[in-house]
């Protein structure tokens, strides 16, 4: 995860001051969207509120979100960058503890010791399929028998090629590579996508004339918080960007547990997650 990919990051936060969409315009509604569809996910899990890991915290919005519910919250990340400045963001918070290295297998983590892992558009850029492998096996150790992995990825029925740190991988592709590791998916929801899965509330955002006028420009900056303000209001009573899980999602948020000891991994009985949304 390192070398290299640290680079490509640092450039990011430097040029954007996160890890998220290139474009202000898609960041500001998609940040917001995850933020509230990672909120009501969380909200229907049923989890202990000890230990989390934010793994790819980037500059630690996630991290702030889960300090809220649990008594420590670990958030790692490969830039150093984006860690200081999740640092300067969120240090003021006391149960966050910032850490930055060039693999999470480095980082001490005891085993069975976490209740969560979140991990938000970061497994797919582990290109390679055994360093992903053995970071999901990592993870899975680290999880308490009644912990949970929440995965935000791409899962296009089509799979394109892969970039240097981008790799997309089908639903089915995903389910058996965390099958492999010792985790089973027990539920997915659907989450829209900006240009494969638009949803209404993103086109009144984006399609709004202020935004289309100033996202023609080619210096942003200066209107990052006119389009945040701009996607609060159009997400403001919106719920369109999430659904339960369907086949063809472009997008998923896959919530998968520790299958028990010597099952091959898979789906299994989804009765402890709580209510459908």
């Amino acid at each position: 995860m390192g070398g290299h990919g640290t680079e490509f990051w640092n450039k990011r936060v430097l040029k954007s001051g996160h890890t998220g969409w290139n474009s202000p315009v898609t960041y500001a509604y998609d940040q917001l969207a995850r933020f509230k569809a990672i909120t009501k996910v969380l909200d229907g899990l049923p989890m202990k509120t000890g230990r989390a890991l934010d793994f790819g915290a980037g500059v630690g919005d996630f991290a702030a979100l889960l300090a809220r519910r649990f008594s420590h919250v670990l958030a790692f990340d490969i830039s150093d960058l984006a860690t200081q400045e999740a640092t300067r963001r969120y240090g003021h918070l006391p149960n966050i503890e910032f850490t930055c290295a060039d693999s999470i297998l480095s980082v001490p983590i005891p085993e069975a010791s976490l209740d969560l892992v979140l991990s938000v558009t970061v497994l797919g850029h582990l290109v390679k399929e055994e360093e992903l492998i053995t970071t999901l096996a990592y993870l899975r150790s680290r999880l308490c028998p009644e912990g949970c992995l929440v995965a935000l990825e791409y899962t296009p029925e089509e799979v394109k090629p892969p970039t240097e740190y981008l790799r997309s991988r089908s639903f089915e592709q995903w389910e058996s590579l965390l099958a492999q590791s010792g985790l089973a998916v027990r539920r997915t929801y659907g989450f829209y996508h900006p240009s494969e899965a638009r949803c209404p509330s993103y086109d009144k955002y984006s399609r709004s004339p202020a935004v289309r006028l100033l996202r023609r420009l080619q210096f942003w900056m200066p209107f990052d918080r006119f389009f945040r303000r701009c996607a609060r209001a159009a997400l403001r009573d919106a719920d369109d960007f999430l659904w339960d899980g369907k086949p063809d999602d472009v997008m998923k948020i896959m919530i998968a547990c520790p299958s028990p000891k010597g099952a091959a991994g898979g789906r299994v009985s989804a009765d402890l997650l709580g209510e459908t949304l």
